[in-house]
């Protein structure tokens, strides 16, 4: 088993959580598994872990609260984020709450393995680099006191038994000898000369001791000051920062994995020293702006440089706002040129990281995302939709016309029936006066006339037929009863105007079984052949229903 080798796995999904746990504890990790965070604290306060795998979303707490929980409790214990959301924000603030790495579901196996042993071997490093800081504390530095005359005059503890010399010898020993001729005349003479001349100095150099073996050291200069101001003595302190200066290139290593994590998983990462103005950027964000980093180094090439004119306002604005603290996070769209000299349009996401006392903005880092195809996609959307818009307003245009030319048809057919019923109106009027000048004179001398009863019967037809002519029964009933044989619709107006059966058969030259066959088409033609309705009444029943349709 390895040292601190207890591995919380925190995660609500129990088929991952057991995967997890097969893949972990073959390389000599012990695991222990919580479904939710409140189960994930309590074993968290059972014993001790060296890392936590955490999950951000979980059923009962989300995971930035349940991490900052964690670290509250046990400051140092590594935290590993795994997540299914890809989200640069989400990224910056589990770093900021202490959070040690990041990865995003689905993850290869040997990539979660890699991470685990970094995390471990990161947590070994700080713990190194605060014990150092607990021994330097105590009085672990080199001290000697230097005279003018670049001669040792005191050492202390530290200092003869690292570098091995006889508290009776040092008035002997040669600075030069001591720390060798090079880092001497290059660095360690001119330290001691602007210190005698009043002024501090420092500066931190390699050098082997009389073991052989390479230290890293800082080296700082104090001169001791008599009362009329000149220079007695300088105090040499060396720290010895060799584990310290390893663990911060461990850390600073482990920083840009995950920098470059970041920059893998988006189209460019930045991070800015707010204070000095200098920013880092990823691979992919050289290339997404058609640069090397070795070219925007060389040509000294910023952001602002490449920032479209139109954009430029709005964008420090927001960037001001956010270092302000009137923002969460910056987002922003915005056009870069390329070096090809086209532009590309730009989703900025970003959160200031780290602040100072007075929470003023030091440390700003987000990404850059290349959002120019959907830019392209929003325009040629929007030139769609005005086109059709036009095309709506054409149509439109076009079906009012139409409108227009059908009422106008309208009002010209309404007067055109107006003028038929007007004309029919006075063709049946006419018709009318007609028969009453040039018919009914005649027939009225006809029935002063000597006639037989034959000639009275076809007389009284003849007027009757007239009568008809000029009545709407006769029109009415060949309109409304197609069915009736042109025999039938004489008998049934003969019918109608009183005559028997005996006499329509005399008049029509019929016989009277004829008569009554016609009788019975007629009433089964009406609807009324099994009902006991009068044939007369039913046929002037129809007469005054067609009238009061009129």
């Amino acid at each position: 088993m390895k040292n601190n080798n207890r591995v919380l796995l925190v995660d609500d999904d129990e088929l991952i959580r057991k995967g997890l746990k097969e893949l972990i504890e073959p390389e000599g990790y012990a695991v222990t598994m919580a479904a939710d965070g409140e189960e994930a604290l309590a074993k968290f306060r059972e014993q001790y872990f060296g890392i936590i795998i955490l999950d951000l979303v979980l059923p009962d707490i989300d995971g930035i609260e349940l991490l900052n929980r964690f670290k509250a409790e046990q400051p140092h214990v590594g935290v590993i984020i795994i997540t299914g959301h890809a989200d640069v924000l989400t990224y910056i603030e589990a770093l900021q709450n202490g959070a040690d790495d990041y990865l995003l579901k689905p993850f290869d196996s040997k990539k979660l393995l890699v991470r685990i042993g970094n995390c471990f071997e990161k947590k070994r490093h700080e713990r190194i680099l605060r014990l150092h800081e607990e021994v330097l504390a105590v009085g672990s530095d080199l001290v000697a006191l230097i005279s003018p005359g670049r001669k040792i005059l005191f050492v202390n503890g530290s200092f003869e038994r690292v570098m091995q010399c006889d508290p009776g010898d040092i008035h002997s020993l040669s600075l030069s000898d001591l720390f060798g001729k090079d880092l001497y005349n290059q660095t360690v003479r001119k330290a001691l000369t602007d210190c005698f001349s009043g002024a501090k100095s420092q500066h931190q150099d390699s050098f082997a001791g009389q073991d052989g073996s390479s230290r890293f050291y800082h080296f700082s200069y104090s001169p001791v000051a008599e009362s009329d101001g000149m220079v007695s003595a300088v105090v040499l302190s060396m720290r010895d920062l060799t584990e310290y200066n390893a663990v911060v290139q461990q850390l600073r290593k482990s920083e840009e994995r995950l920098h470059l994590a970041l920059d893998i998983s988006s189209d460019g990462v930045w991070d800015r020293n707010v204070v000095t103005g200098e920013t880092v950027y990823g691979e992919n964000w050289a290339r997404l702006v058609g640069y090397t980093l070795d070219e925007l180094k060389q040509e000294n090439i910023k952001f602002t440089d490449l920032l479209h004119p139109e954009e430029r306002g709005e964008v420090l604005a927001l960037a001001a706002e956010h270092f302000q603290g009137k923002t969460e996070r910056y987002v922003a769209e915005f056009r870069l040129r390329t070096n090809e000299g086209s532009w590309r349009w730009i989703l900025a996401r970003g959160q200031v990281v780290e602040r100072d006392e007075q929470g003023g903005p030091l440390r700003f880092m987000g990404t850059h995302t290349d959002i120019t195809k959907q830019k392209e996609a929003e325009l040629r959307l929007f030139a769609f939709a005005e086109h059709l818009e036009e095309l709506v307003a054409s149509r439109t245009k076009q079906l009012a016309l139409k409108t227009e030319n059908l009422e106008q048809a309208n009002v010209a057919l309404t007067v055109l029936l107006k003028k038929r019923d007007q004309d029919k109106k006075e063709l049946e009027e006419q018709m009318l006066s007609n028969v009453k000048v040039l018919s009914s004179p005649y027939l009225e001398k006809l029935k002063k006339s000597k006639l037989t009863a034959r000639q009275e019967g076809y007389l009284n037809i003849l007027e009757t037929n007239l009568s008809n002519v000029i009545s709407p029964f006769l029109h009415r009933l060949t309109a409304h009863h197609l069915r009736y044989t042109p025999t039938e619709i004489q008998v049934a107006n003969m019918i109608k105007d009183g005559k028997t059966s005996k006499e329509v058969a005399e008049i029509m030259n019929l016989s009277p079984e004829t008569v009554s066959n016609h009788r019975k088409h007629i009433r089964k033609k009406s609807g009324i052949s099994n009902k006991k309705v009068n044939l007369r009444t039913a046929l002037l029943s129809l007469a005054d229903s067609q009238e009061g349709h009129l």
